[in-house]
């Protein structure tokens, strides 16, 4: 379970990512804009489960890669 301050750091976090991105593509006002802002926010979304998606990559290739050291062992 989270805790509050670790929610309000991850919602910092979110906030940071959402304004560099903003300053990135030049948007202005974007907080005001809720389009924009749903915009950001799926941007935001899908680069998480890139993240996370490399990562299960990785273990995968770790695992195999013990497999083939215990055969060769």
């Amino acid at each position: 379970m989270e805790t509050e301050w670790q929610r309000r750091e991850r919602k910092k976090q979110k906030k940071e990512e959402m304004l560099r991105l903003c300053r990135l593509l030049d948007v202005k006002d974007w907080d005001k804009n809720e389009q924009i802002a749903q915009k950001v926010r799926s941007i935001i979304h899908k680069e998480e489960k890139v993240k996370n998606k490399d990562t299960r990559r990785t273990e995968n290739e770790k695992r195999k890669i013990k497999k083939l050291e215990r055969k060769r062992g």
